[in-house]
């Protein structure tokens, strides 16, 4: 007598495999397109790392500070840098204000669920009676170390840091924890 060995599987062995992997990718996709968005958001700090590195070169005075925001603003077609993922990094021109330098990103729509949303940079003077923004350091000339702090819709770090600047509109969990 000949005996057939038992080969391949059977259907319910395949459903159940199907049902395993669904269940994995429909819990790994919202953690990648989280991550993607993330990665975006990185870049577009990246872009502005090039505003803020002009921020601390040239704010030596109310006057250098004013000439640096109108020079950076003029870049790109008047929207200070941009790439793929962001349309703008814009400095405010508010001049004597809290808000004068600060930096914000925003969005583009390349950049999926976070088009038109914005992240805020704004510069502080470290000084021994605690940080005070950029902007109105020099009526009070204050002086020490340039610092930054990053605001998304939420503001949590940096208001904790004593250094609470504009809040942005990107969402908390797309943010660096820097900026949540």
């Amino acid at each position: 007598m000949i005996s057939s060995k038992y080969r391949g599987f059977t259907l319910i062995e395949l459903m159940i495999v199907v049902v395993v992997i669904g269940i994995l990718a429909a819990v790994a996709m919202p953690a990648y397109q989280d991550f993607t968005i993330r990665a975006r958001v990185s870049e577009g700090l990246l872009v502005a790392s090039g505003a803020q590195l002009e921020v601390s070169v040239g704010s030596g005075t109310a006057l250098d500070l004013v000439s640096t925001v109108s020079t950076w603003n003029a870049r790109a077609g008047g929207k200070g840098a941009l790439s793929k993922y962001v349309t703008s990094v814009l400095m405010n021109p508010a001049v004597g204000t809290a808000s004068h330098g600060e930096i914000t990103v925003t969005f583009s729509a390349n950049a999926g669920p976070i088009d038109g949303r914005t992240l805020v940079l704004t510069p502080w003077i470290r000084a021994a009676a605690g940080p005070v923004p950029l902007g109105t350091s020099y009526a009070t000339s204050t002086t020490g170390t340039l610092d930054w702090s990053c605001q998304s819709l939420t503001n949590n770090v940096s208001v904790a840091r004593a250094m609470g600047g504009t809040s942005g509109t990107l969402p908390a969990k797309f943010s660096p924890s820097e900026c949540r």
